[in-house]
């Protein structure tokens, strides 16, 4: 297609253009409602066919007719047609097609998805009848379901089906659901249910019931559409909708995930509308409109993409669709391979846990935290560029809101309009903040490494082809057609992504991936990264800023343009690295907002007697937003309670301006308090708080209410009535949590009530109770002053209770937090054991034992189902019986343990040295991994030991040799009496 094909020309029928030339019709065109309606034509001019296909329940005309606009195109009074009114003006030499069919109303096609295939079947025949000229190029454009039409008509066995098929050069799908919703059972019925809904259509009964049934069918239909992908030059853009249909409280009709066929060089882009007003604009600057001409105009012109006048289309939303480095086609089997390997690839990287902290954090209240957007604040000059350098650092206090704020301007429109100032065109924005009380990833550098590359390969697929040769030269890309995928074999977890991260992806092997892209990418690509809270990374910050300069390495990249905005408390260490780059101290700016937030919560009665508490709030903060949420709290609960002026005025005078003091007070103030359940409640406090704390992540609320009151109120039975567990959840649950804590821990929402998280209420609140100052105020709380429990060893002992509990059946079989205390066991044996030398075998052997009876048939088969079934069976009943009569000992059963709940499993198992007797002192510590093969050695080592010790031909089979030194190894096989073993415990 030559260049002519784009631009103005008089030849369009808008008022900005100049009169129609002779062969264009004056007339409005009438639209018909079935078959093919040619809006506009060249006449021997045309180069090109445009074709729109409207959705099941749309209309040739109305789908594509915003409200009227007279200025546009007088002639018209029912709004403005942008087939006819706008699009012949960017696309002069474009021939305008409509097709129409009708599904509106009763139907005579049998209820199944023959209705659809019969409607591409038809659009195939029209297109072929207008064509005269066979070669011509087509260019579809397809809104909502009617992309379903289109991808059978463009794959379809049909022979005309292969003649357009040869000359289509790209389709460009608005809103179309090409798989299904975040919500896994969700099906294209249900979509389509959705879509009569939003409409107010009576649709074809028929034809919504065999999209529901006919899943399958449809799921085919998208299958032969990519391999048709992968066999043509077929550029493929999805748009998807940003605004719910019906408002606030409205509906999504196709989110972004359904939205995607999953072709490895598709593009995509945001429209600013509702899935019905995606397809109406109104003008030719229209935003919207300038979205959609810039994609055709990036197809359909080979030379640099650049408008033509001032007033041409902005950039698209999407990067060039063409794929650049591509692997060598011996490394690629075919192109649909590659695709299913990009899905994989995103599948492997994505991991929503990742984002828990930045999806909880609350907004900022009211109208605070938009001082940080004025034009002339030194981070809004940042993001114009005004500013050169990359990082612009967010630092302050611990409480004073960098988390909020960071929030706030990752999300806000106007920085991504400042830095398109800096440079024009898409900006992908990556956030990820580290969280010290979300999971082990939420506060590692690998969740940020997998979060930004999962950000840049899921917004620039094309550029897969370079992370793929990578993984290809590593020997990580599966092959194709793959076996059966069994545990534990690295490429089987890019076929099935587990629940947890996967494991392919190491750091070492995503900085390698990013660094390949920095150097080989020549696609433009505009990043800003937010980086929240790297004071609360779990590990060495040497590493973390490792990780960060591998980010800042792609700025190097000529095609590339970087931002990375950092909020952190001002330590050493980050202090050294940011100091010589544009900074913002939180505390400094706060002043406003604390005024704006504190006035409107205490004076919500206006009569202004409030001011001098205001100012004394202002006074007392120095600018730390936690101290005023949690002191104006407070102060509310005063005036409930009928407190005058004066008495607010006393308690605020009364509160230390200090968290940590501030924290101290909090807790003794619980003891005294008037309520008379709380002033009792002092042990159940400290088993509470003690707990939570001891965990590196948010402990279940069901399961830390009910220990609480299991530890601090002992029964003579021991056990906890079942009618106490049943009411810990809901909103009484989140209540006796906030109360029983002090306010420490409060429950966010995470989840349903049955997973509902207890977290700190900051962290800084986790970081004073670990201080001495907690310690000694709660060691007197404690059901046992005098021998102070840990929060680890309480919390075994009630998972022991649980598990003596589920082996009587004549008590509750599974309480509703069981599962946790089954996935947290190990966990808390390692910690006990090593770090806190606790004897912990005696406690937990009796119980486990009496699951003796309990066992299914001892047999290899059901010794490898129970044994490789993850943490899916509640206890692998044989392994653990077995092990634990034969070997008791201490660090038996955590190794049976970790055998149970830790597939895939990564234990380090200490193997001492040989000794005739003395003291359990490993020597050194090795990694131990067991695949499926060895499931059966298992068996026969466990079916065969009767004493605590191991066959060395069992250690061979199971590859443990090498753990084994040498001198032990030849003293045991110099054995002649008994089979050589290697006695592991003492």
């Amino acid at each position: 297609m030559s260049s002519s094909t784009r631009g103005q020309s008089s030849s369009s029928p808008t008022a900005e253009s100049s009169p129609l030339e002779p062969n264009v019709s004056l007339r409005y065109p009438t639209i018909s409602p079935i078959g093919i309606t040619t809006v506009y034509d060249p006449g021997d001019e045309t180069e090109l066919d445009i074709v729109l296909v409207h959705g099941l329940f749309g209309h040739p005309e109305n789908t594509w007719t915003a409200g009227s606009r007279p200025e546009v195109n007088p002639d018209s009074s029912d709004g403005v047609f942008w087939p006819y009114d706008l699009l012949p003006a960017e696309l002069p030499r474009a021939r305008i097609l409509i097709w129409g069919y009708d599904v509106q109303i009763g139907g005579r096609s049998a209820p199944s998805t023959a209705s659809i295939l019969d409607h591409s079947e038809t659009l195939l025949s029209s297109l072929n009848a207008i064509r005269k000229d066979k070669q011509r190029q087509i260019i579809f454009m397809a809104h909502s379901l009617g992309g379903i039409v289109v991808k059978y008509a463009l794959s379809s066995p049909d022979p005309l089906a292969e003649k357009i098929l040869q000359a289509t050069t790209g389709v460009m799908f608005f809103g179309t659901p090409h798989q299904g919703s975040e919500v896994a059972a969700l099906k294209l019925g249900k979509i389509a249910r959705k879509i009569c809904a939003v409409f107010v259509k009576i649709p074809n009964p028929r034809i919504v019931e065999a999209l529901e049934r006919g899943s399958d069918v449809l799921e085919l239909i998208s299958r032969n559409f990519l391999a048709v992908l992968n066999r043509r030059k077929i550029r493929v853009h999805s748009f998807r909708e940003e605004l719910k249909t019906g408002g606030t409280g409205g509906i999504l009709v196709v989110d972004g995930f359904s939205s995607r066929i999953g072709w490895a060089f598709e593009t995509h882009g945001l429209l600013h509308a509702d899935h019905r007003q995606m397809v109406k604009f109104t003008l030719k600057r229209d935003p919207n409109f300038e979205r959609v001409v810039a994609v055709l105009h990036r197809w359909l012109d080979t030379e640099t993409e650049k408008p033509e006048t001032e007033e041409g289309p902005t950039p698209p939303l999407t990067p060039d669709p063409r794929p650049l480095d591509p692997p060598a086609a011996d490394d690629i089997p075919d192109e649909l391979t590659l695709s299913q390997y990009y899905q994989h690839c995103l599948d492997s990287l994505n991991f929503m846990g990742s984002r828990n902290r930045v999806l909880e954090l609350k907004n900022p209240y009211e109208d605070t935290s938009r001082w940080m957007l004025n034009r002339d604040t030194v981070y809004s000059r940042w993001l114009r560029g005004t500013l050169p350098k990359p990082i612009f650092w967010i630092q302050g206090k611990p409480g004073s809101g960098k988390s909020v704020l960071m929030k706030y301007a990752s999300e806000s429109d106007d920085t991504v309009a400042f830095l398109r100032e800096f440079c024009g065109g898409p900006w992908t924005i990556i956030p990820y903040f580290f969280d010290d009380q979300g999971p082990a990833i939420q506060k590692s550098t690998e969740g940020l490494l997998r979060e930004v590359l999962y950000w840049i390969l899921s917004h620039y697929p094309s550029i897969f082809s370079i992370v793929f040769n990578m993984l290809k030269q590593k020997g990580i890309i599966p092959l194709p057609n793959p076996p059966s995928p069994t545990l534990l074999k690295r490429p089987a977890e890019f076929w099935n992504p587990p629940q947890e991260p996967t494991k392919i992806w190491t750091p070492s092997l995503m900085r390698e991936a990013l660094k390949q892209i920095g150097k080989k990418a020549q696609l433009d690509m505009n990043l800003c990264i937010f980086v929240d809270a790297l004071d609360e990374h779990n590990g060495d910050q040497k590493d973390l800023i490792e990780v960060l300069d591998v980010l800042l390495d792609l700025e190097k990249s000529p095609s590339i343009k970087l931002r990375m905005c950092l909020a952190s408390r001002p330590e050493n260490i980050f202090r050294d690295k940011f100091s010589t780059y544009p900074t913002l101290v939180v505390q400094d700016h706060n002043r406003a907002d604390i005024c704006r937030f504190t006035t409107k919560r205490l004076n919500k009665n206006g009569d202004g007697q409030s001011q001098v508490l205001v100012d004394e709030v202002l006074r007392k903060a120095q600018g730390v937003f936690l101290w005023v949420r949690l002191v104006v709290e407070e102060l509310e609960g005063v005036l409930r309670d009928g407190g005058t002026q004066e008495d607010v005025m006393r308690v605020l005078e009364e509160i230390p301006s200090e968290l940590t003091e501030f924290y101290t007070r909090a807790l003794l103030r619980s003891r005294r308090s008037s309520s008379g359940i709380t002033a009792h409640s002092t042990k159940e406090t400290y088993c509470i708080l003690k707990i939570a704390s001891a965990w590196d992540e948010p402990v279940w609320v069901d399961f830390l209410l009910a220990a609480g009151i299991f530890l601090a109120y002992p029964t003579k039975s021991g056990r906890l009535p079942e009618r106490m567990i049943n009411s810990l959840g809901g909103t009484l649950g989140s209540r006796r949590l906030y109360s029983r804590s002090a306010g420490f821990l409060e429950s966010p929402g995470r989840g349903s009530d049955k997973d509902a998280r207890a977290e700190f209420i900051h962290q800084t609140a986790k970081e004073y109770l670990k201080g001495g100052r907690a310690h000694e105020i709660l060691k007197s709380w404690s059901p046992t002053p005098d021998h102070p429990e840990s929060g680890m060893m309480m919390t075994l002992r009630y998972i022991v209770h649980l598990f003596d509990d589920y082996c009587d059946e004549t008590l509750l079989p599974d309480p509703q937090h069981f599962p946790f205390a089954a996935e947290r066991i190990i966990r808390c044996l390692r910690v006990l054991e090593r770090d806190e030398g606790s004897c912990v075998g005696q406690m937990i052997e009796a119980v486990i034992m009496r699951f003796y009876y309990a066992s299914p048939p001892r047999t290899p088969e059901n010794f490898k189902r129970d044994l490789f079934c993850g943490g899916e069976s509640t206890l692998k009943e044989i392994f653990i019986r077995k092990l634990l009569v034969d070997w008791p000992r201490p660090r038996a059963v955590m190794l049976a343990l970790s055998i149970v709940w830790g597939l895939p499993l990564s234990i380090k198992l200490y193997m001492p040295p040989y000794r005739e007797q003395g003291p359990d002192t490993p020597s050194e510590q090795s990694e131990l991994t067991i695949e499926e093969s060895d499931a059966v050695s298992l068996f026969r080592l466990t079916q065969g030991a009767d004493d605590p010790h191991i066959p060395l031909q069992a250690l061979e089979e199971m590859g443990l040799r090498s753990y084994i030194s040498d001198s032990i190894w030849e003293q045991e096989r110099s054995r002649v009496e008994t089979p050589a073993r290697i006695y592991l415990w003492s």
